[in-house]
């Protein structure tokens, strides 16, 4: 998560002793990051496909994650790759991947040619972009079934593409991104926020949507606006769900293309879960 919003604790808790919804919601999506560790996982649908990402992380450092396939580490896997592959990170440039044969960097996987480029590119594929999303499917239910969202900022999309460049567009993204950074950034970046019990719903403001729809580290994405929307469940005094939707307009390889996604994570294991590292994935990490 690119760390342009700082939100303290201290901001965060000073007005909770006025006891207010909003108040309260904000306090209990900024928790999350207070707890020693903790499981994820999230359902994501965009352009091209529905793919799924699981996590765990602890304060030890370590991430466990399940991603779906990206395109360079496919090619160096061949005949090995899975449509989902297992990382763990010990930031977002640090990282090793599981193969048939254990544990392994991104400098320890086949290259094709000699002088293959060890840069991590995650390339995307060519989307076909669409019209802005209609009223009714902004209205609609949640991946989940609950109540519909508030209509989020529209984005204008860009020009239509070449007949050739009109392929589907995943935005799935090989990266470390933590349910408590985007809380983090969900509540310091709201334009609006309401409160219906244990559940908070907005918009998001133009830069907090473009955090959220391009992760930290993915150089080769250049986000240009966003828009969108947001619901949060509280229970216990945290958020253990929240729903994304967001749209907006990126440029890949010099084009613009027009990115739609929807996503629902599930927070669980709240202080019981355990990151298993080996000592081989610690030495290949480093300290």
């Amino acid at each position: 998560m690119k760390p342009l919003f700082v939100v303290t604790l201290a901001w965060l808790l000073a007005p909770v002793c006025r006891s207010g919804p909003a108040e309260r919601a904000i306090v209990a999506a900024m928790k999350l990051s207070e707890q020693p560790n903790y499981s994820w996982s999230a359902t994501f649908s965009d352009d091209a496909r529905t793919y799924d990402v699981e996590g765990k992380t602890d304060r030890a450092g370590y991430t466990w994650m399940r991603l779906p396939m990206v395109k360079p580490i496919a090619q160096r896997l061949g005949r090995e790759a899975e449509p989902q592959l297992e990382a763990v990170f010990l930031n977002s440039a640090t990282f090793v991947v599981r193969t048939d044969r254990g544990w392994k960097t991104l400098k320890e996987l086949p290259k094709r040619n000699w002088d293959w480029n060890d840069n991590f590119d995650p390339w995307p594929l060519a989307m076909a972009p669409r019209g802005n999303l209609s009223a009714a499917a902004l209205s609609g239910l949640d991946p989940l079934g609950a109540a519909t969202f508030p209509a989020p900022i529209l984005v204008a999309p860009p020009p239509m593409p070449d007949a050739d460049d009109r392929r589907p567009y995943s935005n799935a993204q090989f990266a470390l991104s933590f349910p408590h950074d985007e809380l983090s950034v969900i509540v310091s970046s709201y334009t609006s926020l309401q409160v219906d019990g244990d559940v908070a719903s907005g918009t998001l403001s133009d830069l907090g949507a473009q955090l959220l729809l391009v992760r930290d580290g993915q150089d080769h994405i250049n986000p240009l606006c966003a828009g969108g929307v947001f619901r949060m469940y509280l229970k216990g005094g945290l958020v253990t769900r929240y729903n994304l939707k967001l749209e907006g307009i990126v440029v890949v390889d010099r084009k613009k293309y027009h990115v739609h996604q929807e996503s629902s994570t599930q927070v669980a294991n709240v202080g019981a879960t355990l990151v298993q590292v080996t000592d081989d994935i610690r030495r290949k990490l480093g300290p």
